[in-house]
């Protein structure tokens, strides 16, 4: 008898989460031996390794020593190797996420918070913390206050008072609807109801119904879920029921009828076309679906929009720059009307990192005037560079050789794009293009009299490199002293709000790439707390930390700082002056390897610690004055 193999272990996938999918694919992997009665240990050990896949193989080859030549030997090497990336913070922060869902039976979210819990590393304690879960989460108010009280309630005890008090509520419910029917025409079904809501007008504020319309209609859900697995929806299109309320108030993109997905569509007429859409293509305002024309999506049935290219003759007024992809220069078509950033397939494979993938995503892309999506690979997130800003953003990977897009809310979040009254900024070196081109109007006029080494491209052209990344200052590593006797102090995590984790972890990721912040491995004496505050810009936020115990115990370091008199002084008789300012100063003066320990701090993905000058340190500016006193020394009339 022939079994299927098991599928190949994608190691990428869930990494968060890998060494619990690793246990349950070893698992499948023996029940496939024990079925096909392998039994010799270094055949079993081949077909692991065949089935697990390259990534597998590769890890056991190179970052794994001794792994034996039997089964046994290596499941264990790769358990070891995969359960030392497990996140106890973050297992536990998912676990406490799990709640009971709406309908879902105690025995079902139970089973799903032992699972959870063992990735927790709760050990002996797991069965009273799925006890307090199950009591602080549970959809059932009743509930709640039943298991409140007994003291000190087990988790056998709690879960045989769920299972009584949900039969309870079921056996009720049975005998509620048995006398509905009873008192209302028992001749009725359920189909009559269906027509009836069938041929209902649909409005967005419907009246509110008889009770005993909502409870029949919650008997007829109950009885679509009874219905056999082959059957089909007819209104979203998916298999093991006949009816469901998924589409309702939706409209079809394929045929501009309510209440059903296009995916169960039974029309054979087409999309109905949209007047502003078809007046523009008489106009001949679009261009043909070679020039990377999308029509984006958010969702399947959510509003259309369209990412158009320019028109060729239109090149003089079009939206197109040069910005940092990963490091890599790229064209970007900057649109107003995407709400989505489009990479083709082809600009992917040029700036992505080595070892990405694409990641899942349920974005649908559809050409202009075409009812067919273009073929979507996946999502990724890339690292873009503009004006001196650094973001990390998501792009739609799509199968097409067309322009890549950048979507309205990313343009105007980096500043490229504005909407509203124009604004008036000083001329800097942060308002100049990343790349200028000939093409490219210079923003400050220059005298015709000027030489061409002065020019601002030809300067920006030849010392790019200075304008670009963060920069550091060489030969220069900062040590901080501590006063003798001092006691380390060890802070415990600050909590953050929620709304702020996501854009908390997205500053994260761009501070490590910057070299910024660093993973602390092993034991540290000192740990401060993180402090996250929201910026005026929506979905960033600044991060310090707070230094008061670091600096408390910090030998301070003597060093004056010029008065304004004594900078002006050597300015007199001076027509032109100019300011620069550096660019996350304290930043580019890095701390010596042994001081680093003092820098550390906690953030929710784990301790981190700062590899630079911070903001806060109570030598800094002190600091920052003596180097740049020693950079800037024998220049006449710079301070």
């Amino acid at each position: 008898m022939d079994f299927a193999t098991p599928a190949k272990f994608d190691v990428y996938d869930e990494p968060n989460n890998v060494a619990h999918r690793w246990e349950r694919y070893v698992k499948s992997v023996k029940i496939y031996l024990a079925a096909k009665g392998i039994n010799a240990a270094p055949r079993q050990r081949a077909i692991l390794l065949h089935c697990a896949g390259n990534d597998v193989q590769d890890i056991a080859e190179n970052n794994i020593t001794d792994t034996g030549t039997d089964f046994a030997t290596l499941t264990s090497k790769l358990t070891e190797y995969f359960a030392a990336q497990n996140n106890v913070v973050f297992e536990r922060y998912q676990f406490r996420q799990c709640t009971q869902l709406e309908g879902e039976r105690v025995d079902s979210w139970h089973t799903r918070l032992r699972i959870k819990a063992r990735m927790c590393e709760y050990d002996n304690q797991t069965d009273s913390i799925i006890r307090d879960q199950i009591v602080a989460c549970c959809s059932s108010t009743k509930l709640r206050r039943k298991l409140l009280e007994t003291p000190n309630i087990s988790l056998q005890e709690a879960l045989k008072t769920a299972r009584s008090l949900e039969a309870a509520e079921m056996h009720a419910k049975a005998i509620e609807k048995s006398e509905i029917s009873e008192n209302n025409n028992p001749e009725s079904s359920s189909d009559e109801l269906s027509s009836l809501r069938q041929h209902r007008k649909p409005t967005d504020k419907r009246k509110k119904e008889p009770d005993w319309v909502e409870r029949a209609r919650k008997q007829e859900q109950q009885q679509t879920r009874k219905s056999p697995p082959h059957e089909t929806c007819y209104r979203c299109g998916e298999l093991g029921h006949r009816i469901c309320d998924k589409a309702r108030g939706k409209t079809c993109s394929r045929c501009g009828k309510r209440n059903h997905f296009a995916k169960a569509c039974r029309s054979t007429q087409g999309p109905p076309a949209r007047n502003d859409e078809m007046n523009a293509l008489h106009r001949g305002e679009t261009a043909p679906v070679e020039s990377a024309q999308y029509v984006a999506r958010d969702s399947s049935e959510e509003e259309i929009f369209t990412l158009q290219a320019p028109h060729p003759d239109n090149n003089k007024n079009n939206a197109r720059m040069s910005l940092l992809l990963n490091g890599f220069p790229t064209t970007l078509l900057v649109d107003s009307g995407a709400s989505v950033n489009v990479l083709p397939f082809h600009v992917y494979q040029k700036v992505k990192l080595q070892g990405s993938k694409p990641e899942p995503t349920s974005t649908c892309i559809y050409p202009y005037g075409s009812s067919q999506p273009l073929e979507i690979l996946g999502a990724c997130h890339i690292t873009v560079d503009a004006f001196g800003k650094r973001s990390s953003v998501e792009f739609v990977i799509v199968n097409h050789k067309g322009t890549t897009i950048l979507g309205r809310d990313t343009s105007m979040e980096m500043g490229i794009l504005h909407v509203g009254p124009p604004n008036h900024h000083t001329h800097g070196l942060h308002n100049l293009a990343l790349f200028p081109t000939t093409e490219q109007q210079n923003p400050i006029p220059e005298p015709a009299s000027l030489p061409t080494s002065l020019r601002q491209n030809n300067i920006l052209s030849k010392y790019r490199k200075v304008f670009e990344g963060l920069g550091r200052v060489k030969g220069v590593e900062v040590e901080i002293h501590m006063k003798k006797g001092t006691t380390p102090v060890v802070h415990p995590p600050s909590r953050v709000a929620v709304h702020l984790r996501e854009a908390l972890n997205k500053e994260l990721d761009i501070q490590e790439s910057l070299g910024i912040i660093e993973p602390v491995e092993g034991p540290t004496p000192w740990v401060s707390r993180i402090v996250v505050v929201p910026k005026s810009t929506p979905g960033e936020v600044r991060i310090t930390q707070d230094w008061r115990d670091v600096n408390a115990h910090v030998e301070r370091e003597i060093k004056p700082i010029p008065t304004f008199e004594e900078a002006t002084d050597e300015m007199g008789g001076s027509t032109i002056w100019s300011k620069l300012d550096m660019f996350k100063s304290f930043h580019q003066i890095a701390l010596h390897p042994n001081s680093r320990k003092y820098a550390t701090f906690s953030t929710p993905r784990g301790l981190r610690r700062c590899t630079t000058l911070v903001m806060g340190f109570t030598n800094a500016s002190e600091i920052l004055q003596r180097v740049m006193s020693m950079v800037l020394s024998g220049m006449p009339g710079v301070r």
